[in-house]
């Protein structure tokens, strides 16, 4: 569509009911096609889907969230989990990732891929966003107090806190007035983030980290529909393969050779590689035999509070459980060892 002399584009999303399946009064019927159109907004957009119960319950609960999400952090129910990405070549436990989660009084545990969508709608994500650099702050100095050193800690970045440059001055600004070195915080993005967060105010939140020399993960990496360019354009010094690759690669065929190119492009480029998901041995072994030695997930070591981070990191490095055959490598006679602590 043009209006004045611009391209405008223009998409629908269309909520269907019918009568009397869905209702014999006309009220009841424009409210389910509401629902069902606001299902497809939040999820598919610019599709047509026909109600059913399902998306109610669904909008009842986002409406509970939403109305607890204030409050939340005020109440306590919020807390960070720490899981561990591990060098399992060289034995050692090279960093963690922040991961939040939310003890809700009526619904117990949520995810994060529950309640996340939720606070960016309500803008409540910038404010979590501080609180979460603060309780990783406070949790990196009690580490160093007590002689414990984690040599990275990544902290998630969604887009709507790429796009607010003011924000992220605010997030940096707090490591810096606690004295946090920042080589030890690495801020962690997906690539479908990196992809659409292209307006000038993303880009000037990306070159505040880049000033300030904190490191840029690009998390679910072969999941999105990227142009590489940006990896060489933004102050990247990680990449995480998508899990679902990990997940899939046993299998041999596409999977595996997404895998076996991230890991060439990420050699030759100079950054580090981790493969995130992996659940079991043959995954680990696999990806050992295929040179990729920094893993992350549940058969290496579930999220945990940072106190058992701690007891955790220094059993791991300090003795043997499990055998990994890393191939042709010269430590292939070394244990690795795998912390499946709960």
């Amino acid at each position: 569509m043009s209006i004045a002399d611009n391209e405008v584009g223009v998409s629908a999303s269309i909520g269907i009911s019918y009568f009397p399946t869905h209702g014999e009064k006309l009220s009841d019927i424009i409210t389910k096609a509401d629902v069902a159109m606001y299902h497809v907004k939040n999820t598919t957009k610019n599709s047509i889907i026909q109600f059913d119960n399902n998306m109610l319950q669904a909008l009842e609960e986002y409406c509970l969230l939403e109305t607890s999400c204030e409050r939340a952090m005020d109440n306590g129910e919020l807390y960070l989990v720490y899981q561990p990405k591990v060098d399992v070549l060289n034995k050692k436990v090279v960093g963690c990732e922040a991961l939040m989660r939310w003890r809700h009084p009526k619904r117990g545990l949520i995810l994060p891929e529950r309640f996340i969508p939720v606070f960016e709608k309500s803008g409540a994500i910038h404010d979590v966003g501080i609180w979460v650099v603060r309780q990783v702050i406070s949790q990196v100095k009690s580490w160093q107090a007590e002689g414990f050193y984690m040599p990275n800690v990544s902290i998630n970045l969604s887009g709507l806190q790429l796009d607010k440059p003011d924000l992220i001055y605010r997030l940096l600004s707090e490591f810096a007035g606690a004295g946090i070195d920042p080589k030890i915080i690495e801020f962690e993005l997906t690539e479908t983030t990196m992809m659409t967060s292209r307006g000038p105010d993303a880009l000037q939140s990306i070159e505040l980290l880049r000033q300030c020399v904190y490191q840029v993960s690009i998390d679910d990496f072969g999941n999105g529909f990227s142009s590489l360019s940006y990896l060489t354009e933004l102050p990247v010094s990680s990449l995480k393969i998508d899990n679902s690759f990990i997940r899939n690669m046993l299998h041999g065929g596409k999977e595996l050779v997404i895998v076996n190119s991230i890991l060439s492009l990420a050699m030759n480029m100079g950054l580090k590689v981790y493969a995130e998901g992996v659940e079991n041995l043959r995954q680990a072994e696999f990806l050992c035999q295929h040179k990729c030695f920094l893993q992350q997930g549940y058969f290496h070591s579930n999220p945990m509070t940072a106190e058992k981070l701690k007891e955790a990191v220094i059993e791991w490095e300090s003795k043997t459980s499990h055998q990994i055959d890393y191939g042709d490598q010269p430590h292939a006679q070394q244990s690795a060892v795998l912390m499946n602590t709960a």
